[in-house]
C-alpha cells in the first residue's frame, strides 16, 4: 500500500507549501468509495474520516483502484470521547477499540493486524481491512485532519487529492493539469521523502504507466518561472 506509518509520523516538507487545494467540481466519486468512507465513519464513531490519494486518482482516471486509503483523527472518535468522559484509556487501547468496532461490523474483515509507531509522544496506527472484496487501509493519527490538509498531503501532485463522506473532493491546484499532461510531479523536499516518491512512481499502478516523472527540483524551477 502507498500509505506508510513513516509518512504520517515524520512531517514532510513541500516545494509548493504556499499552494492550497481546489475543488474538483466535475468529478463524481464512485458509489463504492463513498460507501467505504461512510461505513468507516459509522463504525469508527467519527464524522471526519477522509479518503486520500491513489484511489481517488484512479477513479478520476476512470480506472479501478488497487486499494483505498482512509485517514482518521482518533481523538475525534467515540472511543476517545468515552475515554475523556471519566474513563481513562491509553491511546493504544482507544485505537484497538476503534479497530474492534470496525471489525465487529458485517461489512469489514480484518486482514492486517494493527501496526503501531510511536514518535515524540505521538502514537499512530495502520490497519488493513477488506470491504466487499476491496482492500481498505486505515491510518489513525492524533493530529486534527481537514479536507484541505489531506488533499495537499500527497508526495506527488497526482497523489494530492482527498474526499469526505459527502462526496466533496479537493485536490492540488495542478492536479488536472498533470493528469492531462501525463506528468507525475514530485513535490516533497528531502532525500528520504523524494526517494520514497520515486519508488512509488516506479511501482505505480497500470493506469499511470504512461506518465513521466518530474523531480522536485524540476518542479521547483517551474514554479519560480511562474509570473
Amino acid at each position: 500500500m502507498d500509505t506508510n506509518l513513516s509518512d504520517l509520523v515524520f512531517k514532510r516538507r513541500y516545494v509548493d507549501a504556499h499552494l492550497s487545494a481546489v475543488a474538483l467540481n466535475g468529478f463524481q466519486p464512485s458509489a463504492l468509495s463513498l460507501s467505504i468512507l461512510r461505513a468507516v465513519n459509522e463504525y469508527a464513531g467519527t464524522s471526519n474520516s477522509l479518503m486520500v490519494g491513489g484511489a481517488m486518482t484512479a477513479e478520476y482516471n476512470k480506472a479501478s483502484p488497487r486499494d483505498y486509503d482512509v485517514h482518521i483523527s482518533y481523538p475525534e472518535t467515540k472511543a476517545a470521547l468515552a475515554a475523556n468522559d471519566g474513563q481513562f484509556l491509553g491511546k493504544d487501547r482507544i485505537m484497538h477499540d476503534i479497530v474492534s468496532d470496525i471489525e465487529a461490523s458485517k461489512h469489514f474483515r480484518l486482514i492486517e493486524s494493527p501496526k503501531f509507531v510511536r514518535h515524540n509522544k505521538s502514537l499512530l496506527c495502520n490497519v488493513g481491512f477488506e470491504f466487499e472484496g476491496q482492500m481498505v487501509d486505515i491510518s489513525m493519527t492524533p493530529d486534527p485532519i481537514s479536507l484541505n490538509s489531506r488533499a495537499m498531503y500527497g508526495d506527488a501532485i497526482l497523489n494530492s487529492i482527498a474526499m469526505n463522506d459527502e462526496g466533496k473532493v479537493l485536490a492540488h491546484p495542478y492536479f488536472e493539469e498533470d493528469m492531462k499532461d501525463k506528468d507525475w510531479t514530485i513535490r516533497v523536499k528531502g532525500s528520504y521523502d523524494h526517494a520514497r516518491a520515486v519508488y512509488r512512481f516506479d511501482r505505480r499502478a497500470e493506469h499511470l504507466e504512461d506518465f513521466t516523472m518530474v523531480t522536485a527540483d524540476a518542479y521547483d524551477s517551474q514554479l519560480t518561472q511562474v509570473p
